[in-house]
């Protein structure tokens, strides 16, 4: 399948992840300050999902928008990682309706961590499928350590102290945030 058919596709689908997000989340119920305030886990929940939605397609459409065209087989996979991004609105409003409960919290994690994985798979799959095309994410193993530690990390509290995933995972998305910003000059270079 040529890619300039499957990044529409992905940036409609994305969009539109992003948007039932937006939709989920309430405004306070007065107009006073504390109450903004009072939402705190929710307002920090729904921007871990935004910005991880938001980072996944980054890294997604960096790396495909590399190649022509990909296998069936990626289009296959590619799917699946759309299907659990449209996952992720769900879940977090159920983690945003029972901030303390394990289920929410485990079930947003896996979320992530499939999306993180089918990334990568289909990355590694572009690599393999392309060895003269210039990739970006070539990543050591080692600088993919401290993702692991988070995402190990969230998974184990989800069964002691769940709430605390929320931080967690805002630790997560600033990894991600300072791991595009490292590599922009290397991005650029391609």
């Amino acid at each position: 399948m040529k890619t300039s058919t499957l990044q529409p596709f992905n940036a409609a689908v994305v969009a539109i992840a992003c948007t039932l997000l937006v939709l989920e989340l309430d405004a306070p119920e007065t107009g006073k300050l504390d109450d903004l305030f009072n939402m705190g886990s929710n307002l920090l929940a729904h921007y871990n999902s935004f910005s991880l939605i938001y980072l996944f397609w980054y890294m997604h459409a960096r790396e495909i928008e590399r190649v022509d065209s990909v296998s069936p087989f990626i289009v296959l996979l590619n799917n699946f990682w759309l299907l659990f991004i449209t996952f992720i609105p769900f879940a977090t409003d159920w983690v945003e309706n029972f901030p303390d409960q394990t289920t929410p919290q485990l079930i947003i994690i896996l979320d992530f961590t499939a999306c993180y994985f089918l990334n990568n798979w289909i990355i590694k799959l572009m690599i393999d499928d392309n060895p003269n095309v210039k990739f970006s994410i070539k990543t050591p193993f080692r600088d993919r350590i401290p993702i692991y530690i988070l995402l190990i990390a969230a998974l184990i509290n989800s069964f002691f102290f769940p709430i605390l995933n929320v931080l967690i995972i805002f630790l997560l998305t600033l990894f991600f945030i300072y791991w595009i910003f490292k590599n922009r000059k290397k991005d650029l270079r391609l």
